[in-house]
């Protein structure tokens, strides 16, 4: 938590791996490409498909600069974490599995603390978690689709609005998706 409010810098401290040992406060986000797509400009459309990780790496941006509501000449995220002797670290996702050179960069930063502080081989240590990373995408990925076909097709098929449009592109950030059949519902 951070002195001056509620707010938390991040979703893991990783303690004093920081380059001059500090602790690393990661926050992820994961994005979605095409939300919002039809809304954009031209130009702001091509950014996105001539450029993996475009919004993940737009991400990190606004989570370092973000700054507090109702101060917007105040401090940035990162430097409100800098202030209390940490280093702010976001890492970007996008739901169809690219990542951002900081991510990889800090799994490669992760595998070489395994080896030093518990001999873990380093090579198998990145390609266990960059895996272990795209399934959670994948895995999470395909809960909303099945939501979303599940919604669909309950709307068309008998007119009952199960929600959940307003949770954002990976659905409810706390809350498992309900995946639904026929069975469940009854039969239609």
């Amino acid at each position: 938590m951070l002195h001056d409010g509620n707010e938390r810098p991040g979703d893991i401290v990783a303690t004093g791996i920081g380059r001059d040992g500090e602790d690393l406060c990661i926050d992820a986000c994961v994005m979605d490409p095409l939300a919002g797509l039809a809304a954009l400009t031209l130009l702001m459309r091509q950014r996105r498909t001539w450029h993996v990780a475009h919004s993940a790496i737009m991400a990190e941006k606004f989570k370092k600069n973000k700054k507090r509501p109702g101060e917007p000449n105040g401090q940035t995220m990162e430097q409100r974490v800098r202030a209390i002797g940490k280093t702010f670290y976001p890492v970007g996702f996008e739901v169809f599995g690219a990542t951002t050179a900081s991510c990889i960069k800090l799994i490669k930063t992760l595998s070489e603390k395994a080896h030093e502080r518990r001999g873990h081989h380093k090579a198998t240590f990145i390609r266990k978690w960059t895996t272990e990373i795209a399934m959670c995408l994948a895995k999470r990925g395909a809960q909303v689709a099945l939501a979303r076909t599940f919604g669909v097709s309950a709307e068309n098929h008998v007119g009952f609005d199960v929600g959940g449009d307003e949770d954002g592109p990976m659905g409810a950030p706390d809350a498992e998706q309900f995946i639904g059949g026929e069975e469940e519902l009854g039969g239609w």
